[in-house]
């Protein structure tokens, strides 16, 4: 294969038994697109920054050895649309994560990064340099599945915490290194929190954030008690599931059609919006308090 020099396109996707590409991968200089989705590539082959017509690649599997690091990312300047980094946990510090030069790459839409499951990261000084290295351009539409297991270092653009270890967010969430921003998340449209099993507080400082929030969902956070966001005002989906100890007021949302709580009994129901029209809850208690808003909301649509 790694004589095929003319080739632009290689789709792998699905391969599950993969688990490396051939020796001498950097010889196709003229490829253009890369699929390695549902693959079971440890790492990527060495030389992988000599592909410098690389236009799309789904996944970059950071290694240990020279040749396969993060910084074989650095060269390809061209990369379109949705790339997913893994193994995370092998970049050794931020400098190295820079030399991936993330913040040059426009073109990127949707940004997802990960850690290999169960890993517990060392040192998450060195975890958080690295993640503010990887800082994405402006551009980025969306980052997914980020599987931040001490740090909350990005505060741009965010759809996913999941198995953080954070006792609270406040005002480090609404900062730009050390300001604030005059308006917080001021495109965000989706926002998911999941499974963070240490977090007990969000300290909602900034009332003028999230303006363009569509979307948040919370769930299985066992031990957060408080403190949502008062109001969001484009928001139409809000899910709450498993969050047992929350005893808070939900956020006022004029636009909100959907709304989910689920074995959180403890959520107090502010004002149901006439745009509601889908309700799901569990647990007496609430349903009861439910019913009673629903007698007076004068709702046209659920």
């Amino acid at each position: 294969m790694s004589k095929l020099y003319n080739l632009q396109t290689l789709k792998l996707y699905g391969c599950v038994l993969l688990k490396a590409l051939p020796v001498g991968f950097q010889d196709l200089v003229n490829l253009c697109r890369l699929d390695i989705r549902e693959t079971s590539l440890e790492e990527m082959p060495k030389g992988m920054s000599r592909l410098r017509k690389l236009q799309i690649l789904s996944d970059f599997i950071v290694g240990k050895h020279d040749g396969n690091r993060i910084r074989e990312l650095g060269p390809l300047a061209d990369l379109h649309g949705t790339l997913c980094i893994k193994n995370l946990e092998n970049i050794t510090n931020g400098v190295e994560a820079w030399e991936a030069r993330m913040g040059e790459k426009k073109n990127i839409d949707v940004l997802d990064l990960n850690w290999s499951p169960d890993v517990d990261v060392a040192d998450s000084l060195i975890e958080r340099d690295v993640l503010d290295k990887l800082q994405p351009h402006n551009n980025l539409q969306e980052l997914l599945h980020a599987s931040f297991t001490r740090t909350d270092s990005f505060s741009e653009v965010l759809t996913d915490f999941r198995s953080c270890c954070l006792p609270s967010i406040g005002a480090e969430f609404y900062k730009n290194g050390e300001s604030c921003w005059e308006t917080p998340f001021p495109s965000l449209e989706t926002l998911y929190f999941n499974r963070m099993s240490c977090w007990k507080e969000w300290h909602s400082i900034e009332q003028n954030a999230f303006p363009q929030l569509k979307e948040l969902n919370i769930s299985d956070c066992s031990v957060l008690a408080g403190n949502l966001p008062d109001h969001l005002p484009s928001l139409e989906k809000l899910t709450v599931i498993g969050c047992e100890q929350l005893a808070c007021s939900l956020p006022r949302a004029p636009m909100l059609s959907q709304l989910s709580i689920l074995g959180s009994e403890k959520v107090r129901m502010q004002e149901l919006p006439l745009s509601l029209c889908s309700l799901q809850v569990g647990g007496s208690d609430l349903v009861e308090s439910v019913m009673e808003s629903i007698s007076h909301s004068g709702l046209i649509w659920l």
